[in-house]
């Protein structure tokens, strides 16, 4: 689906016209360094995003696509770029052999554009967005809460990315919430249509961290892998009704109100 990278400031100016937000309420964070990104990121992962080479990055990503393993494919792209608005366009061509397969892709674009373009476009306001999720969480210990209007890119986990993220924000903010802002519990609320299947692998194994994850399992990542993960499963399917929708997130948030209690901070999605 199209990839619209001026949409995060355009929500802001929005709030501002409509009188909802002030302009001396929004503060812009810094950009996240690479000595910050190694904290989860491995330094051969971020080489591999700094990568020349375009058949590697595409091919870092090629776990993203399921093909049929008798289906032939292709694909051809189109990267539409303007000054505040890229779009990606995918066009899977099939040959059908046994059947026709339809695939909902979702390749992050960083995996298509040059090397410098990658960087100035996508990567260095990713970078941004990476630091305005670690603000927010010292914003949060200080005055209660905060919103960062980016990030939340919880397709990302420290050893790989996908589904148009890159870096893996939410797990770079729960460490700097442990080690940085005295925090011993976090509860991750992701109510994006997608499995947060990014944070969802690097805390699978941390009893610190605890995920509600209300997602369709019907569409992207089908991580099945990474949904033994999730301390509370709410699935919604297609054309679910907002009020359907409501009633489930309310029943889910009162399953275990001892854990909503014990946690200092909360994440969400």
């Amino acid at each position: 689906h199209p990839f619209d990278s001026s949409k995060w400031g355009r929500v802001c100016r929005f709030l501002i016209l409509d009188g909802v937000l002030e302009k001396n309420r929004i503060v812009e964070p810094l950009e996240a360094t690479e000595n910050d990104l190694l904290v989860v990121h491995s330094e051969s992962y971020l080489n591999s995003l700094k990568s020349k080479c375009l058949h590697y990055r595409r091919e870092m990503f090629m776990d993203l696509l399921r093909i049929h393993h008798n289906t032939s494919y292709q694909i051809s792209h189109q990267v539409l770029v303007d000054v505040g608005h890229i779009y990606c366009i995918f066009i899977l061509h099939t040959k059908i052999l046994d059947n026709l397969i339809f695939f909902d892709l979702q390749i992050p674009p960083v995996a298509l554009l040059p090397n410098c373009l990658a960087q100035k476009k996508i990567l260095h306001p990713f970078r941004k967005q990476v630091g305005g999720t670690i603000l927010a969480a010292k914003l949060a210990k200080e005055r209660g809460w905060a919103i960062n209007v980016g990030g939340g890119f919880h397709h990302c986990c420290a050893q790989k990315g996908g589904g148009f993220c890159a870096y893996a924000d939410i797990s770079l903010c729960i460490h700097y919430s442990f080690t940085r802002l005295n925090i011993s519990r976090v509860m991750i609320i992701d109510l994006d249509a997608h499995q947060g299947n990014g944070h969802e692998q690097d805390f699978s194994n941390d009893r610190r961290v605890y995920i509600l994850d209300m997602y369709n399992p019907g569409i992207y990542p089908f991580d099945y892998e990474a949904r033994r993960f999730i301390d509370q499963k709410v699935e919604v399917v297609s054309r679910t009704t907002t009020n359907d929708y409501l009633a489930k997130l309310d029943e889910a948030l009162q399953v275990h109100p001892h854990k909503l209690s014990s946690c200092p901070i909360f994440i969400f999605l």
